[in-house]
């Protein structure tokens, strides 16, 4: 084995490198928990975050664009979803009263009663998921996370 191809096995084996190697994979692992935990109401994770990001919106509406950034999503992608959920009726997007260019989204009733059912799910999942954790651990994680999402994107 080369020199360069020993060096680069030995990056791979770094501390930050198997840091972000175990966040993804954490990160896959309670997505698809969540999601199969939502999955008798046929949602999809991003589509609980979605509605629950409405749900937590003062007046229960906002941009395509405000969603998008909350959930860090990029536009075609939340295009997509929001296109799927408008034709289930969970949202509905109207005319922006002050900006043509845009619209606003909204839970619809039945929009609001998936969330409410998805919540009485997603609670009691999450809990039993970090469980392992102790509320010490919750807190100190959170906070070192932090650190990273905060940093802007290269």
């Amino acid at each position: 084995m080369s020199d360069s191809a020993t060096g680069i096995r030995a990056r791979l084996q770094s501390p930050a490198v198997l840091l972000h190697r175990q966040l993804v994979w954490t990160s896959l692992h309670l997505q698809r928990s969540i999601e199969k935990a939502l999955s008798p109401l046929g949602l999809s994770t991003a589509q609980f975050y979605l509605l629950l990001t409405l749900g937590q919106t003062e007046g229960q509406a906002a941009t395509p664009t405000q969603v998008g950034r909350r959930m860090a999503l990029e536009r075609v992608n939340l295009t997509a979803i929001m296109d799927r959920m408008e034709r289930e009726n969970l949202i509905r997007r109207e005319p922006h009263p002050s900006d043509r260019r845009s619209c606003l989204v909204r839970l619809t009733d039945h929009g609001r009663e998936v969330l409410d059912n998805a919540i009485a799910i997603y609670l009691p999942a999450i809990d039993q998921l970090l469980a392992v954790l102790e509320p010490e651990e919750v807190d100190r994680t959170r906070t070192t996370l932090a650190k990273v999402y905060t940093l802007p994107a290269r």
